[in-house]
């Protein structure tokens, strides 16, 4: 439990770089498959997106 917690208390700065480059990931991703146009795989990473905009 102990290193659960101690994984919180990072460095804020860290942790909001770290949401800014996986929300950048997933979306040049996202942006990939549209210009594919691989509709089946662009639903989930919309979700993958939202997922990530609202964990971080």
């Amino acid at each position: 439990m102990g290193r659960i917690n101690a994984g919180k208390k990072q460095n804020p700065s860290k942790t909001v770089n770290m949401r800014m480059y996986v929300i950048e990931l997933v979306h040049k991703v996202r942006c990939q498959l549209d210009s594919t146009s691989v509709s089946i795989f662009r639903k989930y990473l919309i979700k993958a997106e939202e997922t990530a905009e609202n964990t971080f």
